[in-house]
């Protein structure tokens, strides 16, 4: 399951603001996501939209036990809950969507993972919307792992999907999906691939992090051509920990990634990264001057030189605000979205702008009391 990256400050030092101001002019509006009739918590975690009235978003719910997937369809006017299935089985635990693809109105995949009662154990999940029912698609699950989720997944048609999660990528050739080998340099562990984005079928790029010889998490990028994948080295300016969660590739040569990277001595602080065909480099991005950690969790570029990112951060009152961040082609500036303050927890998790002036983003709130909301925006 799809987790943020918030990370508790060593020191609460005082983070300055870099890159552009805040910019108001984007007005971000809430939409009313429902619950299942018989949820008692529901998450959103991924989104993907084919057009301003067409969008699919992902996540999961609880009902008197485990998570249950949940999918949700907006029409232009209101957002709906779909039928999806579960995995069954006397050794069927909880089950998530993390992420969510839509190549047409008529063809989205969703993948995620399911594990058994205990937790001991996880594998792949993915499922597929014809335009009228979703249903489970069978999945490899990886040797030798125990964890094996999937927390993304790009489809550039209906029949090319790559999904990447703890265990690697799996693609879906239009028939059925396979294991595909992602390899890593000698030294790393604990690899994770949280994002990925495809310009085409044999063209991906996908992103994660992992730990090194010397204790620090490291960010890490790879690059499909064919069906060979091969390691695009990317930057780690964090001390400590240094992570790609989600990435947004126009062409094979202008990729957007974004995460989060820290130092020892302060907060958790937001992180951009571009890949131009030849090499990454950081981009300059917009840190609220709370003292507390930011993250950003998930990107998405309608045009090379136009991309919106979303996550969170810690307030100085302690409590948890969504984050929107604009890049337009030359600096980052942030966005004013919306923060319901009956919930003092709000996270935005997934984003995906089907035009240059217009996202959705989704997430989740937490009020004082109770179970956790779906969150939606749009501007």
């Amino acid at each position: 399951m799809r987790r943020t990256l918030m990370i508790t400050a060593a020191a609460a030092a005082l983070v300055m603001m870099g890159g552009g101001v805040a910019n108001a002019a984007i007005g971000w509006t809430v939409q009313t996501a429902p619950p299942p009739a018989d949820s008692q918590q529901t998450v959103l975690y991924g989104v993907s939209c084919t057009s301003a009235a067409n969008c699919t978003a992902v996540g999961y719910y609880r009902s008197g036990g485990g998570g249950l997937t949940l999918a949700e369809h907006w029409d232009g006017t209101a957002w709906s809950v779909q039928t999806t299935p579960n995995p069954a089985g006397e050794n069927v635990g909880s089950a998530y969507l993390d992420g969510v693809s839509c190549a047409s109105a008529t063809s989205c995949t969703a993948v995620g993972e399911y594990g058994n009662p205990s937790g001991s154990a996880q594998y792949p999940l993915a499922e597929h919307w014809d335009g009228s029912t979703w249903t489970i698609q069978a999945t490899p699950r990886p040797k030798n792992s125990a964890h094996a989720g999937l927390d993304a997944v790009s489809c550039p048609s209906a029949t090319s999907c790559t999904a990447v999660g703890s265990a690697g990528a799996e693609h879906w050739n239009g028939t059925a999906w396979r294991v595909e080998a992602t390899p890593v340099a000698a030294g790393l562990k604990d690899v994770t691939w949280n994002g990925i984005s495809c310009v085409s079928g044999p063209s991906c790029v996908a992103v994660g992090q992992s730990g090194n010889s010397a204790s620090t998490t490291v960010t890490l990028a790879e690059q499909r051509t064919g069906l060979t994948w091969s390691a695009l080295p990317s930057a780690s300016p964090g001390s400590t920990w240094n992570a790609l969660t989600s990435v947004s590739c126009r062409t094979a040569t202008s990729c957007t990634a974004v995460g989060q990277y820290a130092n020892s001595s302060g907060p958790g602080l937001v992180l951009a990264e571009h890949w131009n065909g030849s090499a990454w480099t950081v981009q300059t991005t917009v840190n609220p001057g709370s003292g507390g950690s930011a993250s950003l969790e998930s990107v998405s570029c309608p045009l090379a030189t136009n991309c919106t990112a979303v996550g969170s951060y810690v307030t100085r009152a302690g409590v948890t605000a969504t984050l929107v961040e604009h890049w337009g082609g030359s600096e980052w500036r942030t966005q004013r979205p919306i923060n319901p303050p009956t919930y003092p927890h709000r996270y935005l998790d997934g984003v995906s702008c089907a035009k240059a002036t217009g996202c959705t983003a989704v997430g989740w709130m937490q009020p004082r009391s109770g179970a956790l909301v779906t969150l939606a925006e749009a501007n």
